[in-house]
């Protein structure tokens, strides 16, 4: 990658500032292989920020395993052994689901039916979009899941499934439930998609009582970055660890007992 990803997450965050929602959050890959060092320099330009700022795991932040990431963002959830969590916050439940193995196991499936089974506005986050249609790609979840996770937001009638991955920004709606896909913080943006809109910005999500809606906040920069993204041709996140060269140390990183920076925290009301 150039060293301008760091510069245009910069200036998201300066955006996210003056925006101030009640919160922001990051649907995933926060770093390109998941490297303390390179999770160091996230961490230093996120500090910025001044709203709450939560965190969805994505597949390129559990190369070299989990451990930094839950050690300091978000620990395993009991019920289903994986970075899933949630949390109510006014008439609204946000669920935060862990898809960066590239699926979502029964116990997932389970856990999600149950915290979507509200009364409250709804809004599912994960990382990886289900493959359908354009989105569907070597990353993908497989048919079945993808189908059954669909489905299951129909079912319980989800307002908003909000998705990263996809290195661009794309909105539609699949009978009655809105999906946005947004992957526009830094990285390297898809390059002449078939879909979307590839520019760095923020996706804004308003709650007026019972009506809901979102917006494209676009990241004003001549800035770019340089790399592959999972979407196109370039690298199978499972495949970095060849182009790499990490040390031992960073290869089986010990669990760190250091909290996350205070810039990062989270909403009360945590399932």
């Amino acid at each position: 990658f150039s060293g301008n990803g760091n510069k245009i997450y910069a200036k998201v965050i300066q955006k996210v500032n003056a925006v101030n929602p009640d919160f922001v959050v990051n649907v995933g890959d926060f770093t390109f292989d998941s490297l303390p060092r390179h999770w160091q320099d996230f961490e230093k330009v996120t500090a910025s920020v001044r709203v709450p700022y939560l965190t969805v795991v994505g597949n390129h932040d559990v190369i070299f395993k989990r451990n930094y990431y839950e050690s300091r963002y978000t620990p395993p959830n009991p019920e289903t052994g994986l970075d899933d969590y949630s949390f109510d916050y006014g008439n609204a439940r946000f669920v935060m689901l862990d898809d960066a193995n590239r699926t979502i196991t029964e116990r997932q499936f389970q856990w999600l039916d149950k915290m979507t089974q509200t009364d409250k506005k709804k809004f599912v986050f994960a990382h990886i979009p289900p493959g359908h249609a354009e989105w569907k790609h070597n990353l993908s979840p497989s048919d079945s899941v993808s189908a059954r996770w669909v489905t299951l937001m129909e079912k319980n009638k989800v307002d908003y499934v909000l998705l990263g991955h996809i290195h661009l920004y794309h909105d539609k709606n699949m009978n009655g439930v809105q999906y946005l896909v947004s992957g526009g913080a830094g990285s390297p943006l898809e390059k002449n998609p078939s879909f979307g809109q590839s520019l760095y910005h923020l996706a804004l999500i308003e709650i007026n009582g019972d009506q809901v809606s979102h917006q494209l906040i676009p990241v004003q920069t001549e800035l770019r970055a340089d790399g592959p993204t999972g979407f196109g041709t370039g690298l199978d996140a499972g495949e970095i660890d060849a182009a790499i060269d990490p040390t031992p140390e960073e290869q089986q990183p010990g669990l760190s007992t250091q909290r996350a920076p205070s810039a990062l925290r989270r909403l009360p009301h945590r399932f």
